[in-house]
């Protein structure tokens, strides 16, 4: 036997896969501990598979799930929820009071369990999500001082935990709890009875099963309440779908191997950020896109755009220090590399551009029709002699999705509205 060959017994270790995943199918590893997982129903991938992400898919997202498994997990989630509350109160209730200063200094010096920054990273994405307050500010430097001088030993999450991770997990608590109450009470009718049907013009969901069937029902029984899909949501799903292209896989695969090594390279970013300074290029690094946040893509590739200049001369100044021979190709020797990056940017601008004026408060039905004639001419305009067979995606994947919002509303508003009849 070849030493090469691990023992079976010595093969299992670590910690237990979380239940969650006896509805997933495990990849491979993209992450130290973190797997690839397919959903055992749908066949949808998350990379990595997260037990929050995986959670919320069950209860909210996948059609093809069998409804005991749904069910299973809504408990599984409940139960877990109910655990920690009673945990919780039970310490709160056995607290003796001692003397303040004391007590203070207690907290400031001892570590923080893992009970209480649960608590803490609930209330703070609780604060960012009713109080509007920006993604980005978590990693403003006078935010994060605020934080540690009310709690030294509270360990702040980053921005891309803050949104894929908490964001969901909060996602998921509320979808449980909402679940919960709904069981006792007919859909969202125990809304619209205490408010009054009569003050509804219309419900806007995303396209989840469960939400699509609740706006039928209540369609149906208060035939005055428009049926609307989330707009914003639909322009979400044409870029997921532009990313599965192959001209766009390619793109991002070859982005991420330069970003990787940059972010987790201390010379080599170092030699990058002092290029940046040097050129006085504005926007910052370069960056990552969120899965949850598709107008993110735009601006992976707008910054990598933008520092073209700074990562040629960094690997041809420095051809000892950049170690990294996939990285040299990529940047110096992948024909067209930066021409496609700038061409694929563009293409996610107008995408970017119109969903964050469709999730604008002041955003209109008639800025949805607006925005889905913008985006289409804009696909319309993508060159065909250099991505021929992107340009057809793009266009079939445009044509799909504006099926599900050809309403008849929002051409009607679109129709009326001032600007279209030439005012203002």
């Amino acid at each position: 036997m070849s030493d090469n060959i691990i023992p079976e017994k010595l093969k299992t270790g670590g910690r237990p896969k979380k239940p969650i995943w006896r509805f997933f199918e495990q990849g491979d590893e993209v992450d130290k501990g973190h797997y690839i997982a397919t959903c055992l129903a749908c066949n949808q991938t998350f990379r990595p598979g997260k037990t929050a992400i995986m959670e919320k898919h069950i209860i909210n997202n996948c059609s093809k799930v069998d409804h005991s498994v749904r069910e299973a997990v809504k408990y599984m989630v409940e139960m877990r929820e109910e655990s920690s509350n009673f945990t919780s109160t039970k310490r709160k209730g056995s607290q003796v009071e001692k003397d303040q200063t004391t007590l203070a200094n207690f907290y400031e010096n001892s570590e923080l369990g893992g009970e209480r920054k649960g608590v803490i990273d609930v209330a703070l994405i609780k604060a960012f999500v009713c109080c509007g307050l920006p993604w980005h500010l978590i990693d403003h430097p006078f935010f994060i001082e605020l934080l540690r001088q009310l709690r030294p030993n509270y360990n702040l999450p980053d921005r891309k935990t803050l949104i894929n991770t908490l964001l969901t997990e909060e996602i998921l608590r509320v979808s449980v709890k909402c679940y919960k109450l709904l069981d006792k009470e007919d859909y969202l009718t125990l809304v619209l009875d205490d408010i009054g049907a009569q003050k509804f013009a219309g419900i806007v969901t995303d396209a989840g099963s469960n939400v699509h069937a609740a706006r039928n029902l209540l369609s149906e029984k208060f035939p005055h309440i428009l049926n609307i899909r989330c707009i914003a949501h639909s322009l979400n799903l044409i870029t997921k779908d532009l990313m599965k292209h192959a001209f766009a896989k390619r793109i991002i695969q070859w982005y991420m191997v330069i970003v990787t090594y940059f972010k987790k390279s201390h010379r080599p970013k170092e030699l990058l950020d002092l290029k940046i300074q040097e050129k006085r290029i504005l926007g910052g690094g370069l960056k990552t896109y969120l899965d949850t946040r598709w107008t993110t893509v735009h601006e992976m590739l707008d910054s990598i755009s933008r520092l073209e200049i700074c990562l040629k001369e960094i690997v041809n100044e420095n051809p000892n220090v950049i170690a990294s021979e996939a990285v040299k190709t990529i940047i110096n020797r992948k024909r067209g590399f930066f021409n496609d990056v700038c061409d694929l940017a563009n293409i996610m601008k107008p995408i970017k551009e119109a969903i964050l004026n469709l999730e604008s408060n002041k955003a209109t039905l008639a800025d949805c029709y607006f925005f889905l004639a913008y985006l289409g001419q804009s696909i319309n305009k993508i060159p065909e002699d250099d991505h021929v067979a992107f340009r057809q995606h793009a266009i079939k994947t445009f044509n799909e999705r504006f099926k599900l919002y050809n309403f008849d509303e929002y051409l009607l508003t679109y129709y009326i509205h001032p600007r279209y009849r030439g005012k203002n």
